[in-house]
């Protein structure tokens, strides 16, 4: 009779112990749709490595495109002649930077934090050598109201601050229509007078008229911008919808 019950007990055991296996694999089978799921919320495109600096493609660009993985250059010491080089300025805006980055085949605008919060691509444009030579060198002296912190960046990029801008913007405590509408004003001014400013330094540097470079005009909504992939998809609760635009009908 003992031994009948001892088999019974076992009997309930291994079906508990099978009952539990298949929990936790519907768990982790549940975890992993949804993980996936979740990371097709977000169409990724990737940038070309050119060795000492990325290229971003026109196909990442597209509307279908929410989030551009690049090339972490932090450490990788960047020949002198190729060297990315970066204006940026701190905003309350964004809580964070807004950068302009020079490359020897693009000049894009972008935000990063030192916070949580989401960095953006805004705008590209192609620049030819010439072009990208004639910037390098002319800013070989550090341009008034910078300051050049490039012994920050291990040799991987020129970086100039803006220390002149002060913004003295705060962002409301209370957020109702006309405070965003009031902020979503002044802000876009911000970013369109700081692109002027520095498209006028880089123009200042270009030799002929007909080779100055005009501020993108392009129109196309902000890219999730990151060297780290699954920063990306944590991103996507504040995606954007809405189109950030840079009236530049004339050259700077």
């Amino acid at each position: 009779m003992e031994r009948l019950k001892g088999k019974h007990l076992s009997k309930k055991i291994t079906t508990s112990m099978l009952i539990r296996a298949a929990m936790a694999i519907a768990l982790i089978c549940t975890y992993s749709l949804l993980l996936a799921q979740q990371k097709n919320k977000i169409n990724v495109a990737s940038t070309i490595d050119k060795k000492d600096y990325f290229y971003i493609p026109a196909s990442a660009l597209s509307d279908t495109i929410q989030g551009i993985l690049y090339q972490e250059k932090f450490k990788v010491k960047a020949a002198t002649n190729k060297r990315p080089i970066k204006f940026y300025w701190i905003s309350t805006c964004n809580d964070g930077y807004y950068n302009l980055t020079i490359t020897p085949e693009q000049i894009f605008f972008s935000s990063s934090h030192d916070n949580p919060n989401p960095n953006f691509l805004f705008c590209v444009t192609d620049i030819d050598s010439i072009q990208y030579n004639q910037i390098r060198k002319g800013l070989q002296k550090t341009p008034q109201g910078f300051e050049n912190l490039s012994k920050n960046y291990n040799e991987s990029q020129t970086v100039f601050f803006d220390k002149k801008f002060k913004d003295g913007y705060r962002i409301p405590i209370e957020r109702n229509n006309k405070n965003m509408k009031q902020q979503e004003f002044y802000c876009e001014r911000q970013r369109k007078l700081q692109l002027k400013k520095y498209f006028s330094i880089l123009n200042s540097y270009i030799s002929k008229n007909n080779n100055k470079i005009q501020i993108p005009s392009v129109k196309m909504k902000p890219k999730f911008f990151s060297y780290f992939e699954q920063e990306l998809y944590d991103w996507v609760p504040t995606l954007v919808n809405q189109k950030v635009r840079f009236n530049t009908s004339k050259k700077q």
